[in-house]
């Protein structure tokens, strides 16, 4: 049994000019602190103005109860988020590597968040094949959590994972594929009326952050109304 190496280390291309982007400096981590602001500080002040409304008419039906929730739900994990990349920023992330099914890993991910996308109304099909890769259980854990996270704020009807194994170099090859709201005003809501995140919010900030630690690549590509994402496994065990 062999285990195939990268020999570069991580990057993620720009999906509009493909140029591969540099590990994060001190630039990047002040603009995830403004972003993690912005994210927390929105929804919050919507929340606010929802609750100022109710405490003065002493009303608020179901559709306006369900955004209050949401918005206070959105808060609350872009501080999650927040305080996750504030533990990458110190560099104090120890990795104990070990093989990983990584079919196995994401089936259970994915059976974890089914009534989730459910409700969302997001379809999540898989065609997952047998992969393994040498890396840290936890943040591998954490990064296809992640991946979900980002996939199903975003996608619409459907979600497609699937996970093979290139032809050369032979690593694992994970992508997630969906459609995307356009930029029509009426299509950037939820269900529940509140706008969508951004292809680049918070929650894309920790998948970036998870794949550049764990040193794999990946890659992001974006039309007017279809996203799809690439993480490839440079240390993928094969016969």
């Amino acid at each position: 049994m062999t285990i195939t190496l990268a020999s570069s280390r991580s990057t993620m291309n720009d999906p509009i000019d493909g140029k591969p982007r540099p590990e994060p400096d001190d630039a990047h981590w002040r603009e995830i602190i403004g972003q993690i602001g912005t994210e927390v500080g929105l929804p919050l002040s919507a929340a606010l103005e929802r609750v100022t409304v109710l405490a003065t008419t002493g009303k608020i039906d179901r559709a306006g109860l369900r955004m209050l929730r949401e918005e206070i739900e959105r808060a609350r994990r872009a501080g999650m988020i927040g305080q996750q990349l504030a533990r990458f920023a110190s560099g104090r992330i120890r990795q104990s590597p070990e093989q990983i099914s990584v079919t196995q890993m994401l089936r259970e991910v994915l059976l974890q968040r089914g009534r989730e996308a459910a409700a969302r109304q997001v379809e999540i099909g898989q065609v997952l094949k047998p992969a393994e890769v040498v890396a840290d259980a936890t943040l591998l854990y954490a990064l296809l959590q992640a991946v979900v996270d980002w996939s199903l704020d975003l996608a619409r009807n459907k979600l497609e994972f699937r996970l093979d194994i290139k032809a050369w170099p032979p690593y694992a090859c994970l992508t997630a594929q969906f459609a995307h709201a356009s930029s029509d005003a009426s299509d950037r809501l939820t269900p529940v009326g509140t706008p969508l995140p951004s292809l680049d919010s918070m929650s894309w900030r920790l998948v970036q952050q998870i794949s550049w630690t764990l040193n794999l690549t990946l890659e992001r590509k974006v039309s007017d109304t279809e996203t799809t994402l690439t993480i490839e496994f440079p240390r993928t065990v094969h016969d």
